[in-house]
């Protein structure tokens, strides 16, 4: 999976390559007619702004950037449609065939609705299904080629093509045009493919959302918030004053963080304890998860001890210093995981966290340790954990944003089947969900995570529920967005935990 992010970020600093270079020798041609100097300025204005307006296109999906750039969110949507214009009179004055003008045309318009639709959806209007179809089939198509990973992502950003001007001299010219048609054309037909079943998945999310909430007493039923971007280092003090802001007016029962290992320093970690100090004090829950960055399949191959201890050194310093009542050792091994190091045997990952088990229950017997799990492939591995006997303490099903959202409601039928599967146990469950709203709108949002909240609320082993993430950081799923504006799950959830708080505990006789 790491070789084909690198070939895809190859891919495209070549196409980034090719407009600034098409751009500036056309709008270099001195000798051309004055009936094409229109085109020569969009040629050459395309070539000057894509670089930085993809860049700027990025940084204002995420929290961290966003409110310095918000007013130009418009700009990659304004470009992309400038790009639309310049294969449009390249067509119309002959400069370029009609094999390779039509398929850019068509593919600069497909990106320009989709960026549109992206940016009109980010700032809360109401955007039709089939509008927002074709951005989460482009996602959809993306998540196959880079992961889920790139699901919401800022960086899953597809660049626009200008048309050549004038006939190719060369024979490597002409080749390399023809395959920039053959790409915009396939990439076109991949999205309209696409476009019809992710339109009906859409639909069908919109007609969630009705099911109600379980009564269950809030002392064994938890809402929880994932909180502030992966951890890398000291946390940003106008992240954490944001995101405690919302979970101090929402209420939750339990905050979730994501470390990564460079993450877990000393300092690093002393200065989220004394940030989280209060919350603790009010006996609000912390789940820790280690993540796994991207690239470690090297080290584990190479050396394998070597990551093991890594690991472990990790887990044991957050247990340690941060005292989580759960921690998440990895990501979910046959997902976002795999991604990171490759496939591993399910006894690889049983005596992985065998390991972390022992290491948490030595540092501090009260931190439960979950094993994170969520798609049909996990099945053999939820099997090991929910058993009588198993070292971890629970589970936590790990219900990442998916192009369109349907895989949410696969992997909750998943997790009927496995629960009921498996005898009457003791083990601790707990739900981990978000969506990607800028793919499939806020409103399919808000219907999606009630579902899961109706969902878990019905199952008495679900200890509880985090959503997330507080805000757009690594990805387009936040409860607030980049701009600051606070989207509609937040009233549902903060509906949900007050029906929860007015929910009677059971008498005990």
């Amino acid at each position: 999976m790491t070789s084909l992010m690198g070939a895809f970020a190859a891919a495209t600093a070549l196409l980034l390559a090719w407009n600034v270079f098409a751009g500036g020798r056309i709008a270099q041609l001195r000798t051309a007619p004055k009936e094409l100097r229109l085109f020569r300025i969009l040629s050459g204005l395309g070539g000057f702004l894509v670089i930085p307006a993809m860049l700027i296109g990025m940084a204002e999906q995420s929290e961290l950037t966003g409110h310095a750039l918000a007013m130009l969110a418009w700009l990659w949507p304004a470009v992309l449609a400038l790009f639309a214009v310049q294969v449009g009179l390249a067509l119309g004055q002959n400069l370029v065939p009609t094999v390779v003008g039509v398929p850019l045309l068509l593919y600069d318009l497909t990106q320009f609705l989709i960026a549109s639709t992206r940016v009109a959806a980010e700032h809360g209007l109401a955007v039709p299904a089939f509008l927002l179809a074709p951005g989460a089939a482009q996602a959809a198509l993306l998540s196959l080629l880079l992961g889920t990973s790139s699901i919401g992502s800022p960086l899953a950003m597809a660049v626009p093509l200008l048309a050549p001007a004038g006939p190719a001299r060369w024979r490597p010219s002409v080749m390399f045009r023809s395959g920039l048609a053959v790409y915009a054309l396939a990439v076109v037909v991949l999205v309209a493919a696409r476009s019809v079943p992710a339109y009906t998945t859409i639909e069908s999310l919109m007609a969630l959302g009705g099911d109600r909430l379980t009564e269950r007493a809030a002392s064994n039923f938890d809402i929880g918030l994932r909180i502030l971007p992966t951890v890398t280092g000291a946390p940003g003090i106008a992240e954490l004053r944001k995101d405690f802001a919302m979970a101090d007016s929402l209420g939750v029962g339990a905050l979730q963080l994501r470390i990564a290992p460079e993450g877990c320093s000393a300092a690093a970690l002393d200065s989220l304890a004394r940030a989280l100090d209060p919350y603790r004090r009010d006996s609000v829950l912390l789940i820790v998860a280690l993540a796994t960055p991207q690239g470690s399949a090297g080290e584990l191959r190479h050396a394998p001890t070597r990551y093991l201890d890594r690991r472990a050194d990790a887990v044991d310093r957050i247990v340690r210093r941060l005292h989580p009542d759960y921690i998440i050792p990895a990501d979910v091994p046959f997902g976002a995981e795999a991604e990171a190091i490759g496939v591993q045997s399910v006894s690889w990952w049983a005596e992985y966290y065998t390991r972390m088990a022992v290491i948490v229950h030595r540092d501090r017997p009260a931190t439960r340790t979950l094993v994170a799990v969520a798609g049909s492939r996990d099945s053999a591995l939820y099997a090991w954990a929910a058993a009588d006997g198993s070292p971890v303490d629970g589970v936590a099903f790990i219900l990442a944003p998916a192009a369109g959202g349907h895989a949410v409601l696969t992997a909750l039928a998943s997790a009927d089947r496995w629960m009921s599967s498996v005898a009457q146990t003791d083990r601790t469950h707990w739900i981990v969900a978000s969506s990607a709203p800028a793919i499939i709108g806020e409103e399919a949002q808000r219907r999606v995570l009630h579902h899961i909240l109706a969902w878990a609320t019905a199952h008495s082993s679900v200890r509880g529920a985090v959503l997330g993430d507080a805000a757009d950081y690594d990805r387009v799923t936040g409860f607030r967005s980049a701009t600051g504006r606070m989207r509609p799950i937040v009233a549902d959830v903060a509906a949900a935990i007050r029906a929860l708080f007015e929910t009677p505990a059971p008498v005990t006789p």
